[in-house]
């Protein structure tokens, strides 16, 4: 029984370190200050200074600028639904462009509404206006969006966000408001996440909505019933940075801040844990997007680069190091076998 014990013991005996992870910029590009991104298929749309710019990403590492889109303003915000892209183009406006072949695009509707961001869900689109609110545009008719309502709001909005019948506002003064839009001609509030005061940023995942707040961390909801969102996971290191842009998928969270990308572990919520950052001459980041093990990000300095994820395995200890546990357990057995054998011989 004691010997049993003891292999019991030295079964424990070594134990391998948990694993690591960094994030390698494996490409980048200059362009005049990326603000937004969104991946469709192999290509990335990016919205900056000069309007929209357009990259092949079937290899990440060399990555290629196939088109440039100019626009009056620039363009602050891009969404990229069934084959036609959205601009949020600032003071310009709505733009409304067919990229079904990227290398025959065509201007086909646009509203002088000034825009930010714009977030398309089927035949809607919400657009953040800054500093007065938020407007819902019917877009099934690409080349004539129509404004269908206005939801005015005090303070910076500058994202919004929906599933179903269901939109999410980011208001920095108050959290996330909730928006009835089953009519889009008349959104009706139905509560005010004051839990996430500070959102500035905002994205949704599936059943997961991602609230980045400026100042003092995330925030995570589950939204399976859109109307009733819960608080499913937070984190705040104090570091008084600003969340700018999040992605999120089953396994990892990237995030965009005024400091660099943060990559954060999301399975195991309401913990998340800080996996890894890229610190390394980034300008503020300003929004993210992931692809496989890649993150694809654009900043104030490079424009747009292209980060891997690389996942370190952890180690055992190595042959030079003394492990113990097994060293205690192998002298019990000799002290065990001499006095079997001591008791033998008398016998």
């Amino acid at each position: 029984m004691i010997i049993l014990l003891i292999l019991s013991m030295m079964s424990f005996s070594s134990i391998s370190s948990a694993q690591s992870f960094s994030l390698v910029k494996v490409d980048d590009y200059n362009i005049n200050v990326g603000y937004s991104i969104d991946i469709e298929g192999n290509y990335a749309f990016i919205a900056d200074n000069d309007g929209i710019s357009i990259f092949d990403i079937s290899d990440p590492t060399n990555v290629v600028n196939e088109l440039n889109i100019p626009l009056p303003t620039g363009a602050f915000g891009v969404d990229v639904y069934d084959g036609f892209l959205y601009a949020a183009g600032a003071s310009s406006g709505l733009y409304i462009i067919n990229v079904t072949d990227i290398h025959d695009t065509e201007f086909l509707g646009h509203h002088i509404k000034s825009s930010v961001s714009v977030f398309v869900q089927e035949d809607l689109a919400f657009v953040s206006n800054y500093f007065s609110g938020m407007t819902i545009f019917d877009v099934s008719n690409k080349s004539n969006p129509i404004d269908e309502s206005f939801y005015y709001m005090s303070g910076a909005i500058w994202a919004t966000v929906a599933k179903g019948d269901v939109a999410y506002i980011a208001n920095p003064n108050l959290g996330i408001e909730v928006l009835n839009v089953t009519n889009p001609t008349t959104p009706n509030r139905i509560m005010i996440l004051s839990s996430a005061a500070g959102a500035t940023h905002l994205s949704i995942q599936e059943n997961k909505l991602y609230v980045g707040k400026h100042g003092n961390g995330l925030n995570v909801f589950d939204v399976s019933t859109p109307s009733s969102p819960s608080l499913i996971g937070s984190f705040d290191d104090n570091d008084g940075g600003e969340e700018l842009g999040l992605r999120g998928n089953d396994t990892y969270l990237a995030v965009a801040d005024n400091f660099g990308i943060e990559l954060f572990d999301i399975v195991d919520l309401p913990t998340l844990t800080k996996l890894a950052e890229y610190r390394n001459n980034v300008g503020a980041a300003h929004d993210v997007e992931m692809k496989e093990n890649y993150i694809y990000a654009v900043d104030g300095e490079t424009g747009f680069f292209v980060l891997r994820i690389d996942v370190h395995p952890g180690t055992s200890p190595s042959a030079t190091e003394t492990n113990y546990p097994l060293f205690i357990c192998i002298s019990l057995l000799i002290v065990i076998a001499k006095s079997v054998n001591k008791k033998l011989r008398k016998n």
